[in-house]
């Protein structure tokens, strides 16, 4: 028999969502530093996509209880980051929700710097 802890596990190995989601947040976290750059404020402002460091955090599936059908159902992986000068500091994490196709619904970059 087959426990959902399995089931998630066999699911993101198939749709490879550990890579996905890393990759998905360097492009995220580039994005951001090339908008944000200027207005940084930390005591190094010279960040760049090399100081992160991604540690995984975890997997979860979310169901909504107002829904009876497998739409509203997501799969969430997520990387806490954070600086490589100060790998004991979280400076944020990013999550990236797929459907059970493995469809990209939504991601989530927070840093707190």
């Amino acid at each position: 028999m087959n426990t959902v802890k399995d089931i998630l596990k066999n699911f993101s190995q198939k749709n490879d969502l550990w890579n996905l989601t890393k990759n998905r947040g360097i492009q995220c976290i580039e994005n951001y530093l090339e908008d944000n750059g200027d207005n940084i404020n930390t005591k190094s402002s010279n960040i760049t996509l090399d100081d992160f460091v991604f540690f995984k955090r975890n997997q979860s599936v979310i169901v909504f209880p107002d829904s009876d059908n497998e739409g509203h159902l997501i799969i969430r992986t997520t990387y806490d980051l954070s600086l490589e000068k100060i790998k004991t500091f979280r400076s944020g994490y990013y999550s990236l929700d797929v459907d059970i196709e493995g469809n990209i619904i939504d991601d989530y970059l927070y840093l707190d710097f």
